[in-house]
């Protein structure tokens, strides 16, 4: 038996699974970031994450708390360019946390790497297929 989408997304770019949801950066537009829930319950996630008015992929990863970091586990870190958002779990608060030096990456966005020592200077491409919708399937 195939399996059915649990959701459709049109044009995702980015996404990273939390505690209560599965989170995806859409290509383009505002707001951008989304929070699905497992009721397949669609919201914004983050409203204060401001989008730059081009077609700039987005990707992010979820602290999940490890070593010196514990203090941010669930933070959720956006790369948009070369720049790197630190948003709180609840979506709240957003604040740049840093940019990176255009030597450091290829194309327009990274996504961070290395999640059980993550250093916040790693960062490398994340293959995607911009422009097809994603269908996200929940296996039980």
């Amino acid at each position: 038996m195939a399996p059915t989408p649990f959701v459709t997304i049109t044009e995702p770019i980015g996404v990273a699974a939390t505690q209560d949801g599965v989170l995806i950066t859409a290509w383009e537009g505002s707001p951008s970031i989304f929070k699905v829930t497992d009721t397949k319950a669609i919201s914004v996630f983050a409203p204060g994450f401001v989008t730059v008015p081009s077609r700039v992929e987005k990707y992010l990863d979820v602290n999940p708390g490890l070593g010196p970091w514990a203090n941010k586990a669930g933070f959720v870190y956006v790369t948009q360019g070369s720049d790197v958002w630190e948003i709180t779990p609840n979506g709240c608060a957003v604040k740049k946390f840093l940019t990176i030096d255009s030597g450091v990456i290829s194309g327009t966005g990274g996504t961070l790497q290395g999640r059980e020592g993550w250093d916040g200077k790693s960062t490398g491409p994340r293959c995607h297929s911009p422009g097809s919708p994603l269908l996200l399937y929940i296996l039980v």
